[in-house]
């Protein structure tokens, strides 16, 4: 995934198997494969990036575990119902 997205962002839990083993349980724990999620906020070191979504955003997930969501490939509906927390 992009890791400059921005908040708002949508993005797809695709990659369960990629980072770290501890990423692996914490996403696994959470979040459900093929699932679409919001970004919250990312943040980006010199080695390793990190970030949160709006879904659960306590949480601290890796974003190579995710695949970026085009606009087209979700609804007008969808995305409002995202934006207003009815997902």
């Amino acid at each position: 995934m992009n890791i400059f997205a921005g908040n708002g962002d949508l993005v797809r839990y695709v990659y369960p198997d990629s980072g770290h083993d501890s990423d692996q349980e914490i996403a696994r724990k959470h979040l459900i494969f093929n699932q679409i999620y919001t970004v919250d906020n990312i943040k980006v070191y010199s080695s390793s990036s990190y970030m949160t979504l709006k879904e659960f955003p306590d949480i601290i997930f890796n974003p190579v575990m995710f695949e970026d969501v085009q606009v087209n490939e979700v609804g007008a509906s969808y995305r409002a119902a995202k934006f207003f927390g009815e997902l």
